[in-house]
């Protein structure tokens, strides 16, 4: 029998304390000027909490008083186990009298399996998911969401759109995984396209045992309920995002990596937000992954287009087309700007305003998935922008 390497605690909490830097929060001890208190330190400084020799592994404080205890576990399985015993925590504290700490979060994994991170609010004397958006966060808050969670207190709070060190570090982790699964790396940006697809839908089983198989029906699911697309653009949406075993067999044992990276950026609640998630992603993927550059692609940065839509005017009734369209950034920034122009009357004309022109990286469904995330899908091919191109000719002659 092969013998059980056991996995230190310590490596989710020295994922905690990184997490939770980069999110705003000063993992520095209170009387330093930090927000952090650590197991032992916790009784030491704030003596009236009532948990006695039974500390979880973080207090983190806002102006010197308790706000969030969280627990950490070594096994991404213990994550049930993880939440319940910060909300114990919590609890313990509360009745304790003095302190009032209405959110627990729960962490669990390590770096080979990745991490969960689910967040609880203590509302009307019930624990509840924390919402944002209409859906969980799924990572260490923010101060900012912090301090609109208990101002709101009503179990949601607002977003933090993930900072462009976040996305980085993200795309660096999720280029650095594909290497090392041995994805060709003119396959790799469609990994990201499918698994971001699927999650939408919903939470990945971890104890499945066809995990690509599990990926392709929830990416699909996620599309066939989409009302922008007709029936034959979804069947080419599907098809163009399906992870195949011959391409992506080697991946499996790595997928749950990349969707605790992809939920460490709020993923589903980014989605619903006037962000460009596919975008910024793929911004920092291409530009900063390993061997990325390889792929011949050369990525517009989001604040060029914004400004070139801005510059030119863009309302609902003009065309935008999107030339050698990769993940349709140019197309976002115009469906933006003409959104914004726009009276709600003439919304509807939002889908005959954006075209694009394919290209290699494009069928790989990455330029829908981006539009489709906002509510609207670029109908165009290559045949209609010679179209548009004629016409225009025509029209100057």
């Amino acid at each position: 029998m092969a013998k059980k390497i056991k996995i230190a605690e310590s490596r989710a909490r020295y994922f905690t304390r990184k997490i939770a830097s980069e999110k705003g929060w000063n993992i520095n001890h209170p009387s330093k000027g930090g927000d952090f208190l650590e197991e032992q330190e916790i009784s030491s400084y704030l003596p009236d909490t009532g948990l006695g020799m039974s500390r979880p592994d973080f207090l983190l404080c806002l102006n010197g008083s308790p706000v969030i205890v969280i627990e950490t576990k070594n096994e991404i399985k213990k994550n049930n186990s993880a939440i319940e015993q910060a909300i114990r925590y919590c609890n313990a504290i509360n009745e304790h009298g003095k302190y009032n700490v209405k959110i627990a979060i729960g962490i669990a994994g390590e770096e080979s399996s990745g991490y969960i991170v689910e967040v609880r609010y203590l509302h009307q004397g019930s624990w509840k998911e924390l919402l944002t958006k209409g859906y969980p966060i799924t990572a260490i808050l923010s101060k900012d969401e912090c301090r609109n969670a208990l101002t709101s207190d009503n179990a949601t709070t607002e977003l933090t759109i993930p900072s462009t060190a976040e996305f980085v570090d993200a795309a660096i982790e999720v280029s650095n995984i594909l290497r090392s699964a041995k994805i060709e790396t003119t396959l790799r940006p469609k990994v990201v396209g499918a698994i971001t697809t699927a999650i939408y839908q919903g939470d990945i089983n971890l104890g499945s045992t066809n995990i690509l198989a599990d990926i392709n029906k929830m990416m699909a699911d996620t599309i066939n309920s989409s009302s922008h697309f007709d029936q034959h653009k979804k069947e080419k949406l599907i098809e163009s995002l399906t992870l195949g075993i011959n391409d992506y067999g080697r991946l499996s044992p790595y997928i749950f990596r990349i969707i605790s990276i992809l939920k460490r950026l709020n993923v589903k609640a980014v989605l619903q937000s006037d962000a460009d998630f596919l975008g910024m992603f793929y911004e920092a993927f291409l530009r900063y992954g390993a061997d990325n550059n390889a792929m011949g692609i050369v990525f517009t940065p989001r604040h060029i287009t914004r400004m070139c839509a801005k510059i030119a005017d863009l309302e609902i009734g003009h065309k935008a087309i999107d030339i050698a369209c990769g993940t349709g950034g140019f197309l976002v920034a115009a469906f933006d700007n003409m959104k914004k122009n726009a009276t709600a009357l003439r919304l509807w004309l939002l889908p005959d305003s954006l075209y694009m022109d394919l290209t290699p990286i494009q069928r790989c469904g990455l330029c829908h998935a981006s539009t489709c995330f906002l509510g609207v899908t670029a109908k165009a091919t290559s045949k209609t922008f010679r179209r548009l191109n004629r016409n225009q000719r025509r029209a100057s002659e």
